[in-house]
């Protein structure tokens, strides 16, 4: 069985650009999470939309092998969506210490990255999907910014207390794409 390739990192450090990277180049298919939380806009396809109706049900017939709660929002993974092929999968650590009491053999790569430049990362990301589509005006640019702003600071303090608890990779993040996509590459060959 090819184990699972499991991220780990702090908002904005790189999770979801990796599994897409690893996805494109060498079809690992990166496993949607469920979550309560609503999408962060209509492009938003990181994880697969539901209730908390749906967790509890979720939770009485089928098996979850990761979950966790950020705020008022829960996130969970069931055991029958890991198939044994090639996938990857983010986690935080509580989604992280359930997979450890499992019997899938998995490969944890963390990716961490200075706190101003995940800021960034992800303040770009928000205004940038805020301005799609629209006019450049100066009022555009204005709420674009402080919808950036706003989704920047709420999900950097998030992470404020994130400590990783055991990985098998670390990756520095703080560069970019193409770099960040060389130096995963030369972990995840080693295990295809």
């Amino acid at each position: 069985m090819i184990p699972l390739i499991v991220i780990i990192g702090q908002s904005g450090s790189g999770k979801t650009m990796v599994c897409d990277h690893l996805e494109e180049k060498y079809g690992i298919k990166q496993i949607r999470t469920f979550t309560t939380r609503k999408p962060r806009d209509v492009n938003d396809n990181s994880h697969i939309w539901a209730d908390i109706k749906d967790y509890e049900y979720a939770k009485e017939n089928f098996k979850i092998i990761a979950e966790t709660e950020f705020g008022d929002d829960t996130y969970w993974t069931l055991a029958s969506q890991i198939d044994g092929k090639r996938q990857s999968l983010v986690v935080d650590n509580n989604g992280l210490r359930a997979l450890f009491n499992t019997d899938y053999p998995i490969v944890v790569i963390h990716i961490w990255a200075d706190k101003n430049l995940r800021y960034q990362r992800i303040y770009d990301e928000a205004y940038n999907k805020r301005m799609r589509g629209k006019e450049p005006t100066e009022e555009a640019q204005i709420s674009a910014m402080s919808f950036a702003f706003g989704v920047a600071n709420e999900r950097i303090n998030r992470d404020h207390d994130f400590e990783v608890i055991k990985c098998d990779h670390s990756i520095d993040g703080n560069c970019d794409k193409e770099e960040m996509c060389k130096r995963i590459d030369g972990i995840v060959e080693n295990y295809l």
